[in-house]
């Protein structure tokens, strides 16, 4: 059986782009970073467009937005005006505040070798060192992916270590580093 292209399969819009390139379905690392006072206008305009009467499938589609979203403003306007409809953190709330990130900060520029867990040759923090560093300081465990992009957040940047006779195993080869464009961010 042979395989039909996207055009045939109905897969282009009006405008003859395809999901992707119209800001549909997002795959991997093509992800949009989301311009949170936009969004706040589109939902500002929405309710504008309610409060003058107008039907939310039409509202819908001078937005270009889902009937759902519309539904789903139209609730919280009635319920709290459109104060609800306001500015939104996007994501899951922050589990470290600023004044453990500061903290935080003070003790990895100490270094590694100040814990005597770590070993005397510890010249470099690993993520997972700094992944238990902050369930000891904050009393948040997180996984050593999140402790990497935490210490990205801080102006920290990874140095990979160098190739050299006996460097295998050895801790002080590679690790985080300050870098000097953030000095004063953690």
């Amino acid at each position: 059986m042979k395989s039909r292209s996207r055009e045939s399969r109905g897969l282009k819009g009006r405008s003859g782009k395809g999901r992707s390139e119209r800001g549909g379905a997002r795959t991997g690392t093509h992800r949009r970073k989301r311009d949170l006072s936009v969004l706040e206008k589109r939902r500002m305009r929405a309710a504008r467009l309610l409060w003058e009467g107008v039907w939310q499938s039409e509202v819908a589609r001078r937005l270009g937005v889902r009937r759902q979203s519309v539904s789903r403003w139209a609730k919280e306007l009635r319920r709290g005006g459109e104060r609800a409809l306001g500015a939104r953190q996007m994501g899951r709330p922050t589990r470290l505040h600023p004044e453990d990130l500061r903290r935080l900060g003070r003790v990895l520029k100490r270094g590694p070798a100040i814990d005597p867990r770590l070993g005397k040759h510890a010249r470099r923090w690993t993520a997972k060192q700094v992944a238990e560093l902050i369930w000891r300081e904050c009393r948040v465990k997180y996984d050593v992916s999140q402790a990497w992009r935490i210490l990205r957040q801080m102006g920290w940047s990874f140095q990979p270590g160098g190739r050299r006779a006996g460097a295998a195993g050895n801790p002080s080869t590679g690790g985080w580093r300050v870098t000097h464009s953030s000095q004063g961010k953690a």
